[in-house]
């Protein structure tokens, strides 16, 4: 099953700050050299080393990085961690600029004057962007949680199988031995009962040939004496 990337929670920030970003990344395509050099003026002055960009190339740069960071947004495959770590850096710039640019704020504090109004206005993109870091973070670790309770449920089912398998196998050995101690008694208590038919056939069989033995000795002594008897008269 296919999980969803991201949570509906934050959609309507990564809609609204990635429509807000992608328009400002197309508006600035056409720039014209005025124009870029305006811009590339205001970025040098917060960040000195962008001073050795062609202003034309810094326009340039900055259009393409913010319709990537636009689709990025609006895109729902790209998570949202990834998007709100782009949004956080790209809007820290931003107010990075707010801060180091001269006249912005008043003496002494962050507030904002008329000129630095329109930067300042960027703070709800840091807002966002952290929001989304934050919801990722959260989102990743319950991902983890859930496939390693799924990976505990399923050893535990193999477990509970694979003892299953064993108490069965156990059983049906238990059976075949008893079923075998039972085949062998049956056959020792056959074998004992045609032996003691045997024994009681052969044994009457002597007892009588003992007694036929026994009267006809019986018939020849009384024979003997009667015939001695005889003699004598």
């Amino acid at each position: 099953m296919i999980r969803p990337m991201t949570s509906l929670g934050h959609w309507p920030s990564r809609l609204a700050a990635g429509t807000f970003i992608l328009n400002s990344g197309l508006s600035k395509r056409d720039a014209d050299d005025e124009a870029a050099a305006g811009l590339h003026g205001a970025a040098a002055g917060a960040y000195p080393f962008l001073k050795s960009m062609e202003p034309k190339q810094f326009v340039r740069l900055l259009s393409t990085a913010e319709i990537g960071l636009g689709a990025a947004l609006l895109i729902p495959l790209v998570p949202t961690g990834v998007a709100g770590v782009g949004l956080t850096a790209f809007s820290a710039g931003l107010v990075g600029m707010y801060l180091r640019t001269p006249g912005t704020r008043h003496k002494g504090s962050v507030r904002p004057t008329e000129q630095g109004l329109p930067l300042a206005k960027d703070i709800w993109l840091v807002g966002a962007g952290v929001g989304m870091v934050v919801e990722g973070v959260v989102h990743r670790a319950a991902l983890r949680r859930h496939r390693r309770r799924k990976a505990l449920l399923r050893a535990g089912g193999a477990a509970a199988h694979h003892g299953r398998c064993r108490h069965r196998g156990a059983g049906e050995g238990r059976g075949h031995e008893h079923h075998g101690h039972h085949e062998s008694r049956r056959h020792h208590g056959h074998g004992k009962h045609e032996g003691w038919h045997h024994l009681g056939r052969h044994g009457g069989r002597a007892r009588h040939d003992e007694s036929a033995a026994t009267e006809h000795h019986g018939h020849g002594a009384a024979g003997m004496l009667w015939r001695k008897a005889h003699r004598e008269h």
